[in-house]
């Protein structure tokens, strides 16, 4: 049975005000100013016995080494 998860949040293919971008224009490391909580809200939904790694693309790229059992993404739809 499997027991590790790494779930990801990539990173968006468009700027807006509180990504990281915009701290990268100020020469800022990147962060992420309000966080999206589409990937905490999976992690809590994982059971107890998994080992959970998280990555938001927006800070971090993700592992594509990762020994994780499972490999999950995150997505958010914006309305225009």
């Amino acid at each position: 049975m499997p027991n590790s998860i790494y779930l990801i949040n990539p990173v968006d293919n468009f700027p807006t005000y509180y990504s990281a971008d915009v701290f990268a224009r100020y020469g800022y490391p990147s962060a992420a100013y309000i966080a999206n909580l589409s990937i905490t809200t999976v992690a809590a939904l994982v059971p107890d016995d998994f080992e959970i790694t998280l990555c938001d693309e927006q800070i971090l790229p993700a592992d594509l080494d990762t020994q994780a059992d499972i490999v999950g993404i995150t997505k958010q739809s914006l309305k225009d």
